[in-house]
C-alpha cells in the first residue's frame, strides 16, 4: 500500500492504493476516466444536494470520496476485489468521510466473464464486508461504474436496477471504439444514452432512467414473475392427477 495525497477537481485526497495489475492508473484518480466521472459527478450534484450515489467497482472509491465532496448526501461503493475494499476503507478514514462498501460477486456474469473477473479478486483482506445482495433493492439518483466494457454489458440491468426513476447513470472505463455496442445495449434500460464527454480516446457515456421505461421494466418482471409462478402451479396440479 502507498499513501498518496491527489487533488481531483479542487479537491485534495489523502489516500492508499495497491498495484493490482487491473485498476493500478484508474485508482489513483489521475487517469482521463476518473476524470471525467468526477467531472460528470460534480455537474450533477452541485446543483442538487440531496442526491445519493451507488459507485459500483469503487475500486479504492475516489469516485465515493468526489461525490461527498461535492455535496452528496450518501455514497456507496462495490467492488469484487477485497484489496480494493481495503484501500477504500483506509481512504474513508483518511479523510473523514464515510461510506458504505459492498463486496459484489459474479453470479450477474457469464462464464467467460466471471473467470476474468476471477483474476481479478484480491485476496489479502482479513476485514469482512457485507455482501452486495444487501442493496439489492435500493436505488440511487446517481449510479457510475467506470470499469471494463464486457462486465459493464454483463451488468446493465442490474446497474438500471439500482438507479432510480429520473436517475441517471455515467459509464466509463471506456474507449471510443466502445461507443456503439455500450450506447445499444444501455438503451434497452436508459434513455437519452449518449456520449457525453472525451478526453483522448476515452468517453464518458451517460444516460436517464425515465419513468416510462422504468413502468414497462417493472411491470415485464412482475408479469414474467407471476407467468413462472403459475407455470410451476400448473406443474404441481399435473403432477398430483398422476
Amino acid at each position: 500500500m502507498l499513501r498518496l495525497v491527489q487533488v481531483i477537481h479542487n479537491y485534495q485526497f489523502h489516500y492508499y492504493h495497491h498495484y493490482h495489475y487491473y485498476n493500478h492508473y484508474y485508482i489513483k484518480g489521475d487517469h482521463p476516466t476518473t476524470r471525467l466521472c468526477c467531472k460528470w459527478l460534480a455537474r450533477n450534484i452541485e446543483t442538487n444536494k440531496n442526491i445519493e450515489v451507488l459507485d459500483y467497482g469503487c475500486g479504492s472509491a475516489i469516485l465515493g470520496l468526489s461525490a461527498l465532496k461535492y455535496g452528496a448526501t450518501k455514497a456507496d461503493g462495490t467492488d469484487i476485489d477485497l484489496d480494493a475494499l481495503i484501500s477504500a476503507s483506509r481512504n474513508c478514514i483518511n479523510n473523514n468521510l464515510s461510506m458504505d462498501l459492498y463486496l459484489a460477486d459474479d453470479s450477474e456474469l457469464d462464464e467467460v466473464q466471471s473467470i476474468v473477473m476471477n483474476q481479478l479478486r484480491g485476496s489479502n483482506s482479513n476485514i469482512n464486508f457485507l455482501p452486495v445482495s444487501k442493496i439489492e433493492n435500493k436505488k440511487y439518483d446517481l449510479v457510475v461504474a467506470n470499469i471494463l466494457a464486457p462486465i459493464l454489458i454483463s451488468l446493465a440491468p442490474q446497474l438500471a436496477k439500482h438507479t432510480k426513476p429520473n436517475g441517471r447513470i455515467a459509464l466509463s472505463g471506456l474507449v471510443i471504439q466502445q461507443k456503439d455496442v455500450l450506447i445499444s445495449r444501455y438503451s434497452e434500460f436508459f434513455d437519452e444514452v449518449t456520449l457525453e464527454e472525451s478526453e483522448d480516446d476515452w468517453i464518458l457515456i451517460t444516460g436517464i432512467k425515465h419513468l416510462l421505461i422504468y413502468y414497462i421494466y417493472s411491470h415485464f418482471t412482475c408479469y414474467h414473475h407471476y407467468i413462472n409462478m403459475n407455470i410451476r402451479k400448473s406443474k404441481k396440479l399435473t403432477a398430483k392427477t398422476f
